[in-house]
């Protein structure tokens, strides 16, 4: 596939009122009215598949472009002004340091409002169209006008990344890697807004994007899932009347591991606590912690909230225990998002109280 370089038309636009011929490569465009008639000479470069990017500079054709078009606009009326093909390669152009410059006149009347100007991936402007600008006329002085006109790229297609990976279940943000594609389905870069833009309609409610609408390939767009555990992760993207489906990988694939180490403790009552580690590794959080006890017995912890990422020690200690001999008198429940383990915490008397003897005096 070849890969297109901003859909950008980069033109010189000379307007000379009262010129004669058409030039070379011109096209007479008919008159809506009478008056004197003016040549608008047009330059553009397209890029081949091999052209280094340092050649291309701020806005290109697309390589896959193999027919332009002219058409100038008078009022509500249009008359074609111009078409050539790009290959075989015409007289009008020459290979410069793998970049095929062309020049193109286009003759039309002074009432003339607009140029018209369309690329096509087919000859004889045919095909699908890959880039479009309307242009007014501008007005001449001495005689001469000049304007630089961008060509705006026609978006077909997009594909969808995230720059995080979040967690199915978990709350979070991340960056949307946007990539618009032609309908060549050759992708767009540059900075030229699209020709239409492109409105992103996630199926699922629990995601959304920042702006919703991306202007041009370099729209940056935020994208915020609240968590809700969903398993249609599809983007419908809107671009004028057409609509396409996008697959949308917004979730890691390896999913988040959340664990409490070691599985069973015991503490006892007036005695040290006793040290857990409590992990969550692939999501956000926190982890939050919870303990559930029977009755007359209880346990306080060092803290009951705990970040993602790195391993984090927490401080167990026994306040009360029961009144009978009760294994796993409380489980500690941590949770984050979808995810929860337990692990299970004997609560004992001090032992030294409980096994103390009554010395004898002699």
């Amino acid at each position: 596939m070849r890969g297109i370089r901003a859909l950008a038309f980069v033109s010189s636009l000379a307007l000379c009122v009262g010129c004669g011929g058409a030039g070379s490569g011109g096209s007479s465009a008919t008159p809506a009215t009478s008056g004197s008639a003016l040549t608008a000479h047009f330059s553009f470069a397209v890029p081949s598949r091999t052209t280094s990017a340092d050649l291309r500079q701020a806005a290109y054709i697309s390589p896959s472009s193999q027919s332009l078009e002219v058409d100038v606009a008078y009022g509500t009326a249009t008359a074609v002004g111009a078409q050539l093909n790009l290959s075989p390669l015409p007289p009008e152009c020459a290979v410069v340091s793998g970049v095929t410059q062309c020049n193109i006149s286009v003759v039309a009347q002074s009432s003339a409002t607009n140029f018209i100007i369309e690329f096509f991936d087919q000859p004889n402007s045919q095909g699908n169209l890959l880039s479009t600008v309307t242009v007014p006329v501008p007005p001449a002085v001495n005689g001469v006008a000049s304007v630089n006109a961008t060509l705006l790229p026609v978006a077909a297609s997009v594909q969808l990344a995230v720059g995080t990976p979040l967690a199915n279940g978990f709350a979070g943000s991340t960056s949307l890697i946007f990539t618009a594609l032609d309908a060549d389905g050759n992708p767009i870069s540059g900075t030229a807004p699209f020709s239409t833009p492109i409105q992103l309609v996630p199926q699922s409610s629990a995601i959304t994007f920042t702006p919703s609408t991306v202007t041009s390939p370099t729209t940056p767009v935020t994208v915020t899932y609240n968590g809700t555990p969903t398993s249609n992760t599809n983007v419908v993207a809107q671009i004028g009347t057409k609509t396409v489906t996008a697959p949308f990988p917004i979730f890691s694939s390896t999913g988040p591991t959340l664990s409490i180490t070691p599985a069973d403790i015991g503490v006892s009552v007036g005695g040290a606590s006793v040290p857990i580690t409590v992990t969550l590794q692939g999501a956000a959080g926190p982890v939050a912690l919870t303990d559930t006890c029977v009755s007359g017995a209880a346990i306080s912890l060092s803290q009951t909230t705990v970040p993602a990422g790195t391993p984090t020690t927490v401080n167990v200690t026994g306040l009360v225990a029961p009144s009978s001999n009760v294994t796993h008198a409380c489980t500690l429940t941590g949770t984050a998002g979808s995810l929860s383990t337990s692990i299970f915490v004997d609560v004992n008397t001090n032992s030294f109280n409980v096994n103390a003897r009554t010395r004898q005096l002699p």
